[in-house]
């Protein structure tokens, strides 16, 4: 949306159909959307979310005991666009799918380059993150960095992830939901 709460063009339902229609496409999870801004008014955003699938086999049958995000997608959005109101013109991109994705704990820093991004995605019930390098034309997956600790439950994780100023440390916290 913009300053004044208008949807920008084509930026109605960002996240599959079924998420959206349970909650109203809202997250009440810390660091589970980021936005990446570039030069020339150039914007990525960055939203882990559940398929329809994942939520049609197990959010809503209450036994499963799951309920994950299974999603990792991108939307880049061009503000200058639509006579300066913007537009999305890359929608839904998916970065990650069929994977196991952490609700909450996703940070990105600044390249040493001052322009770039790196951006990481906590993985679900695991001490892996996902690593990607995210830049003005495109995003580039790094694969998997894996930490000695901590070692998570299959419980929900709530969180937030955090680097230092300069980017040189990487710290999470996290408790169970």
């Amino acid at each position: 949306m913009d300053t004044l709460g208008n949807i920008i063009d084509n930026g109605d339902t960002l996240v599959p159909a079924m998420i959206c229609d349970k909650y109203d496409g809202f997250g009440g999870y810390s660091q589970s959307s980021i936005i990446l801004p570039f030069a020339d008014d150039i914007y990525y955003v960055i939203t882990p979310t559940a398929s329809d699938y994942e939520v049609t086999t197990y959010w809503n049958n209450p036994g499963s005991g799951r309920a994950l995000f299974d999603l990792l997608l991108y939307h880049k959005l061009d503000m200058k666009l639509n006579g300066g109101a913007g537009r999305v013109i890359n929608k839904a991109s998916p970065l990650l799918e069929n994977v196991k994705l952490s609700k909450t704990q996703m940070m990105a820093c600044r390249h040493a380059n001052g322009v770039d991004w790196w951006l990481l995605k906590q993985a679900h019930d695991t001490n892996m993150i996902y690593r990607f390098l995210v830049t003005k034309d495109s995003i580039y997956n790094y694969g998997i960095q894996g930490f000695a600790e901590p070692h998570f439950t299959k419980w929900d994780i709530v969180g937030q992830s955090m680097f230092n100023k300069s980017g040189t440390k990487y710290d999470s916290l996290y408790g169970f939901e």
